[in-house]
């Protein structure tokens, strides 16, 4: 039930951001145990073959704390519920 629900309200968060669709995904994938700045920004190159401005992983990030899909630890990215864990795999 609560795992539909946060499927539900990532899709809904993704409605007006189809462009990074595919970037938020493969962030919330890399940080769904926790993971630094470095490691999301990392795992979206890896994905897409190209070199993505600094700029630009620090926006996703910052917008998926926003929301609260993310919370920023201490300079580490983990979901903000620990079911998102298991949602994101």
């Amino acid at each position: 039930m609560a795992s539909s629900l946060i499927r539900e309200e990532f899709h809904n968060f993704l409605k007006t951001r189809e462009e990074a669709k595919d970037r938020y995904y493969t962030i919330m994938r890399v940080c769904r145990k926790g993971c630094r700045w470095s490691e999301a920004k990392r795992a979206v190159e890896a994905k897409e073959g190209v070199r993505i401005a600094d700029k630009k992983i620090t926006q996703l990030l910052e917008n998926l704390v926003d929301v609260s899909f993310l919370a920023d630890e201490n300079d580490m990215y983990r979901p903000s519920d620990v079911i998102m864990e298991k949602v994101f795999q």
